[in-house]
């Protein structure tokens, strides 16, 4: 019998020192890691909230930049918008040195002779108004472009800092399973002291404070790396832990319930969405783009201009010349030719234009019904992991108290605990997906209502 019971804690204890050895080097890679990232040195601890980073990823993003350039030009091009009817103007001068004979030779000396020209010419189309307006649209298209940039950063940069805070949740909750592993194990150590517990269970209480240390320390680590790849998005490359301060993000994941109604929020927003705007611009220019096709190929042109020139040698001479020229184009008239097909091509472009708007207006509804929906149905998940959250926090309470009482066995301790933490776990990814489906309706809604920068407009 004692032969028995000595092979049996033999073979526990090599049990034991078997998946220590296994698990020894998946806990210590990652503790090496975490101790190469802080170093020796007390590291300048700088705190970023969400605001800091969308006014850190405006002011660093290149393409807003671009955004900005495009925005100027096209302003400049309005601002000067009436310099079409502004005419030409030219000024010139000439010199010349007499005439040589070649085959005969010259009567006259060579003498030097100079003079001066002016010009001044002006074009008047019938097309100059509908390119006046063509103006004025590349200037809203650039100014729609810049504030869905603004509002694409916003929506972008959101997510991630909402992705980095359940990040930084998730921690606390390994942090706290560990934790509970570790009393667990305090208590199964008194009980195998005590007769209580026998040694393949004891075992069993220290590996799962061994295995929890584990993937604390896993997600402690991922969790640092996408701080570092979220800093660089935003501009912040000098800010890096490497050059000695820890990045340290403040905020959390507030959500709270919307009674959505899809028509209604249609019927508000859809004509704001970026991308209705700009199919119906795109309509818009297509309408213009015919007017001014037509008008160049049919509607008449007029042309004046002025010249002045004079000579100031042998006494001085001058002369200035008006002109007046009236052009009226024909083949346009005609079908089939060139200015014809022209006119064809720019109706067929204004037919597709309305095709897009009209196609783009019927994936914006979906899309804003598919957001309600899901945002509906995501609020009753969360509802669902909340109450499964505190049944699980009961429940591991129970087992706990159970077991120091000595009614229940270490391993329905661990079993309940595991519960305990994925379903807070399980609420916590709903309710980053509820955040997540909110910005995703702004986005859909081009809206500030659901977004850190304010109310709806």
């Amino acid at each position: 019998m004692r032969a028995n019971k000595f092979v049996t804690k033999a073979y526990t204890q090599c049990f034991m020192y078997v998946k220590w050895i296994l698990f020894a080097p998946f806990l210590l890679i990652p503790m090496h890691l975490a101790a190469q990232k802080t170093g020796g040195a007390e590291r300048e601890i700088k705190v970023i909230t969400l605001r800091d980073a969308l006014s850190m990823a405006e002011n660093a993003n290149l393409t807003l930049k671009k955004s900005e350039i495009d925005l100027a030009a096209a302003r400049r091009a309005q601002n000067y918008l009436y310099a079409q009817f502004f005419p030409s103007i030219s000024l010139g001068a000439s010199a010349s040195y007499g005439s040589f004979g070649i085959a005969k030779p010259a009567v006259k000396e060579p003498s030097p002779s100079w003079g001066i020209q002016a010009g001044l010419s002006l074009q008047l189309s019938a097309a100059i108004p509908a390119s006046m307006s063509l103006v004025r649209l590349a200037y809203q298209s650039g100014l729609l472009n810049y504030e869905n940039s603004k509002k694409q950063i916003e929506i972008s940069v959101s997510k991630s800092f909402y992705r980095l805070i359940a990040g930084k949740q998730n921690i606390l909750i390994l942090r706290e399973r560990h934790s509970q592993a570790e009393r667990e194990a305090a208590l199964a150590l008194v009980s195998y002291n005590n007769g209580l517990m026998n040694e393949l269970n004891y075992s069993r209480s220290q590996l799962s404070v061994q295995q929890a240390l584990y993937e604390l320390r896993r997600a402690e680590s991922a969790y640092r790396q996408d701080v570092d790849t979220f800093i660089v998005s935003i501009g912040q490359d000098d800010a890096i832990p490497a050059a000695g301060i820890e990045i340290k993000l403040e905020g959390e994941i507030a959500i709270e319930q919307y009674d959505l109604d899809a028509e209604e929020l249609i019927a508000r927003f859809l004509p704001s969405r970026p991308d209705i705007a700009a199919a119906r611009q795109a309509v818009e220019k297509a309408q213009l783009n015919l007017a001014v096709r037509r008008m160049q190929n049919k509607a008449p042109s007029l042309s004046l201009s002025s010249r002045y020139s004079g000579k100031p040698e042998s006494g001085y001479s001058d002369s200035l010349d008006f002109s007046l020229s009236v052009s009226v184009p024909l083949d346009s008239w005609i079908p089939g030719t060139a200015a014809n097909q022209q006119e064809w091509s720019a109706e067929a472009d204004l037919q597709k234009a309305k095709l897009d708007l009209s196609n783009t207006e019927s994936e914006a509804r979906r899309s804003i019904r598919s957001f309600c929906e899901t945002l509906t149905t995501s609020w009753e998940t969360i509802t669902m992991a909340r109450k499964s959250a505190q049944i699980a926090g009961r429940t591991y309470e129970m087992s706990v108290r159970a077991f120091r009482d000595g009614a229940a066995a270490s391993r329905t301790v661990e079993d309940d605990r595991q519960s305990l933490a994925s379903a807070r776990q399980n609420l916590l990814v709903e309710e980053l997906n509820y955040k997540l489906a909110l910005l995703d309706l702004a986005q859909a809604l081009n809206t500030n209502l659901f977004l850190p920068s304010g109310n709806a407009d």
